[in-house]
C-alpha cells in the first residue's frame, strides 16, 4: 500500500510538469483553428465577390479561353488578392497562401459531348469552338482544415449559380485530379448526384457533412488538398 501511494504521488508530480505543456498545445491548436477559419471565411467572401463580378461582367457571354489572365484583366478579383506574372500567365494567390486558378467547364451533357467529339478534328474545333457555359475555381495545395471548411460550406445558399464541388488530393502524375471529374462528371440536368471516383476525388452537387469532408480531404500532411468549385454564368 505504501508503495502504491508513493507511485501515485510521483505520478501526480509528473502531471504537474506535463499540464503546462498540454495547456500550451491547446492554446496553439485553438489559435490555429481560429486562424484557419478566418482564412476560410475570407475565402468564402472572395468567391462570392468573384462570382458576382463575373456574372455582372459577362452575363450571357460564353466562357471562351477563360483563365487566370481573363479574371485579372477583367478586374474580377478582390483588390487585396496577390497576383504575379509568370511565363505561363498570371499566378493568383489565395488566402491560404497557395495558388488559385480559373478555367472554363462544361455545363450540360450536350455541350460536353459536342466538344469532346469535335476535339478529334482540330481544324473544325478551332472554327466551331465558341466557349462553354460554366467555369471552375480551384484552390491548390491547401491544408486539410481549410479543405474541410470549404467542403462544408453551403455554396448554393450564397451563390445560386453554384453547380458542384470536387474535393481531392494533389497528384503529381495527374495534374487534373480535383478538377477534371468536376468538369465532365457533374452537369446541369444530368448526374446531379454524389459521385466518388476511383482517383481519390469526391464530386457532389451539395454541401458535404463534416464526416464526409474529413474523409475526403485526404491530405493530412504537406498541404496536398485540392478543392474545386463549379459555377454557371
Amino acid at each position: 500500500m505504501e508503495k502504491f501511494l508513493t507511485s501515485l504521488k510521483d505520478l501526480i508530480k509528473s502531471f504537474r510538469f506535463i499540464i503546462p505543456f498540454i495547456f500550451i498545445i491547446g492554446v496553439i491548436y485553438a489559435f490555429y483553428a481560429r486562424f484557419t477559419k478566418s482564412e476560410a471565411e475570407q475565402t468564402i467572401e472572395d468567391v462570392i465577390y468573384i462570382t458576382t463580378k463575373i456574372r455582372e461582367g459577362r452575363q450571357e457571354v460564353l466562357f471562351k479561353d477563360f483563365n487566370n489572365d481573363t479574371v485579372v484583366f477583367s478586374g474580377f478579383l478582390p483588390i487585396d488578392l496577390k497576383t504575379s506574372m509568370t511565363n505561363k500567365g498570371y499566378s493568383i494567390r489565395n488566402r491560404f497562401g497557395s495558388e488559385m486558378s480559373f478555367r472554363e467547364a462544361y455545363k450540360t451533357k450536350q455541350e460536353k459531348d459536342y466538344y469532346e467529339e469535335l476535339k478529334q478534328y482540330p481544324d473544325a474545333y478551332d472554327i466551331r469552338y465558341v466557349g462553354t457555359n460554366a467555369y471552375i475555381i480551384t484552390f491548390h495545395n491547401i491544408r486539410r482544415s481549410a479543405c474541410v471548411n470549404l467542403a462544408q460550406h453551403n455554396w448554393k445558399k450564397d451563390i445560386p449559380n453554384f453547380l458542384g464541388i470536387e474535393v481531392g488530393r494533389i497528384n503529381k502524375f495527374d495534374p487534373l485530379v480535383g478538377i477534371d471529374r468536376l468538369n465532365k462528371g457533374l452537369l446541369a440536368g444530368l448526374m446531379e448526384i454524389d459521385y466518388e471516383g476511383p482517383d481519390k476525388s469526391f464530386v457532389s452537387n451539395r454541401t458535404l457533412q463534416y464526416r464526409e469532408a474529413f474523409k475526403e480531404c485526404r491530405c493530412l500532411l504537406h498541404n496536398k488538398c485540392i478543392v474545386s468549385l463549379k459555377f454557371t454564368n
